[in-house]
């Protein structure tokens, strides 16, 4: 390879890991003060997505003053902004699972909630480790009922951990039973669930 395309994939990679969207949005903190603010939103360079994978460490924002900031999970219950016409909510979760960066001092993580309601539907964001896959992104769904743990269901032994999991809606664990429900109807299982009596 020659010197000038390993300079132009290094400064590729460089401006993909640089280039952040200014955003407005808003900080619920701890106390349940709620600030607006301009998060410093990074950006996938060639997709043109949010790099949700460094958003779940920190985020950083400027005040009203213009001052710059960087916020850790564990300041915060919450953060809200649009992006492409989609309201994002990223919210601060004890990380039972250890999903968060080996070398962050936060325990927790924020999570982007897809559905709100006593069972919560999140996503995670992580690097592709499996080879040849050039450090793709994956993304996982997690549950959580009311404020307990994360739990992730797994892809080998789904049925099995979802209906432990959701074992107190007896309709929803037929409707997973007889097939009507699979891995991929994560979203109406968590509806189904929210609706249960």
């Amino acid at each position: 390879m020659s010197k000038k395309v390993l300079l132009i994939l290094i400064a590729l990679v460089c401006i993909k890991n640089i280039y952040a969207k200014q955003i407005a949005g808003d900080i619920i903190f701890n106390n349940d003060s709620i600030v607006h603010v301009t998060f410093d939103i990074p950006i996938n360079f060639i997709l043109q997505e949010v790099n949700f994978i460094e958003i779940q460490q920190k985020i950083k924002y400027y005040n009203s003053t213009n001052e710059k900031f960087k916020l850790k999970p564990d300041e915060a219950k919450e953060i809200r902004f649009k992006f492409k016409d989609e309201d994002v909510r990223m919210v601060s979760c004890f990380d039972n699972l250890n999903l968060r960066d080996l070398f962050s001092s936060s325990k927790n993580i924020f999570l982007q909630l897809k559905i709100d309601g006593k069972l919560k539907l999140y996503t995670s964001y992580s690097r592709s480790s499996a080879p040849n896959s050039g450090g793709i992104v994956v993304s996982n769904f997690l549950l959580q009922k009311e404020k307990g743990d994360l739990f992730y269901p797994g892809l080998f032994f789904f049925k099995k951990n979802i209906k432990e999991y959701l074992s107190d809606c007896s309709l929803l664990i037929n409707k997973i039973d007889n097939g009507t429900y699979a891995r991929s109807d994560i979203e109406l299982i968590v509806q189904e669930y929210n609706n249960c009596k």
